[in-house]
């Protein structure tokens, strides 16, 4: 992927994932959704009371729209893109087929020698990270329903990157250096300290108390942080144990199970007495804007995953931030603080620090496989991957957040 191409995918990331926050956000306010917790019980989201007496000037409305739905047409979307790339380079590869058969150079191309490559036991693994990226993805929606801004759910997802920290150390045996916890404590930090700017600038008063923070909603940031966290180790260890397999074919089996398993999700919702119909709400255009939104950023988590380093990864993440904030500022009236660009920009910071240290742990561990070159080779078993492969699986989770 050229220099060019990184810089178009970055910034397409970031802009999409700022505009699905906002959507779904923006879509918890509809009118149409106010006209009482009955009428919306089975269009997809939970009729929550305010989760504390912060929430009492916003009050947090039903979707007017089943969101199962929702993220079953994006995964929809993403697998009928992803399935026609596919299909199109396998038919492609039919003319090398044919110059083989006459005798040239010809053999199973790329498409069909990744086809006939996918073992069942490869293909069933893409399961996993499905059904995380389930829950994470239907959780995004309980959870903007109760914050007053989708700059606190910016700022929050961050939590995943402790949650990986942990999840490596303790699952996976890697060793942090002492910089890079640091560089954790100082990410708890700026999220605590942009959360209180938040909370000071809306109520113009100082918030002492527990009972002027959405508590609710901030747990279940931290919930999916954790569901995100666990999606990306998964999701980056297998797309990168078949690096040399089409994207478009892993992402096929991806979007496949988790369209599979949403449907499932929404027979479930559907059989309950009060089930709204499947389309209700879907005559707006809203809802599209958040299929289309969540779709397109599936999309751009999956290329990231697959060629791009933690350093973008990162940064595509932290930029978000901004982005957000400056349409949330743009479109929703939110005020952008001094105390509040300070705290985003200790995030920041926490962010480039703890990646910048990976990354010369990683050089000087690379020197240390250098100078053992002369020592035993192992046997290379189905499940190796190449070592940077490795390295990123176990680093940051994957942005989506979210969510391919």
């Amino acid at each position: 992927m050229h220099h060019a191409q990184k810089v178009l995918l970055i910034g397409t990331m970031i802009l999409l994932k700022a505009m699905h926050v906002l959507f779904v956000h923006e879509s918890t306010h509809d009118p149409s959704s106010e006209a009482g917790s009955e009428a919306v019980a089975g269009q997809g989201g939970k009729q929550t009371e305010g989760v504390s007496s912060a929430d009492d000037n916003s009050d947090a409305h039903a979707y007017a729209y089943n969101t199962v739905m929702a993220v079953i047409l994006a995964e929809g979307l993403k697998l009928a893109i992803s399935a026609v790339i596919f299909i199109r380079a396998y038919c492609n590869d039919e003319g090398a087929l044919l110059e083989g058969a006459n005798g040239g150079a010809g053999g199973l191309g790329g498409a069909r020698a990744d086809w006939a490559s996918m073992t069942r036991e490869r293909a069933l693994s893409y399961g996993l990270p499905a059904a995380i990226y389930m829950v994470e993805d239907n959780l995004r929606f309980l959870v903007l329903q109760q914050l007053h801004t989708p700059v606190t759910w910016m700022i929050f997802c961050h939590l995943e990157i402790p949650f990986v920290a942990i999840m490596s150390t303790t699952l996976l045996g890697r060793r942090f250096s002492r910089v890079q916890w640091v560089s954790v404590v100082l990410l708890l930090n700026g999220v605590m300290a942009s959360q209180l700017a938040v909370c000071e600038t809306r109520l113009h008063e100082p918030c002492n108390s527990l009972g002027n923070y959405p508590v609710k909603g901030i747990a279940l940031v931290a919930l999916s942080a954790l569901f995100a966290a666990s999606a990306g180790i998964a999701s980056e260890f297998i797309y990168k144990r078949d690096l040399s397999v089409s994207i478009w074919l892993q992402n096929c089996l991806l979007y496949a199970y988790a369209m599979g398993l949403n449907s499932l999700v929404l027979l479930a919702k559907q059989m309950r007495p009060s089930s709204a119909p499947l389309w209700e709400g879907f005559e707006e255009g809203m809802p599209w804007a958040v299929v289309l939104s969540m779709a397109g950023m599936g999309l751009c988590v999956s290329a990231v995953i697959k060629h791009m380093s933690n350093l973008a990864k990162v940064f595509t993440s932290a930029l978000g931030i901004f982005v957000t904030a400056g349409l949330s500022a743009l479109f929703q009236g939110f005020e952008l603080s001094l105390p509040f660009l300070l705290a985003a920009g200790v995030v920041v910071c926490a962010l480039y620090l703890y990646v910048l240290e990976k990354d010369r742990v990683g050089e000087q561990a690379g020197h240390g496989h250098t100078a053992g070159a002369a020592s035993p080779k192992r046997t290379k078993s189905t499940m190796d991957i190449p070592a940077k492969a490795t390295d990123s699986a176990t680093e940051l989770a994957p942005l989506t957040k979210h969510q391919a």
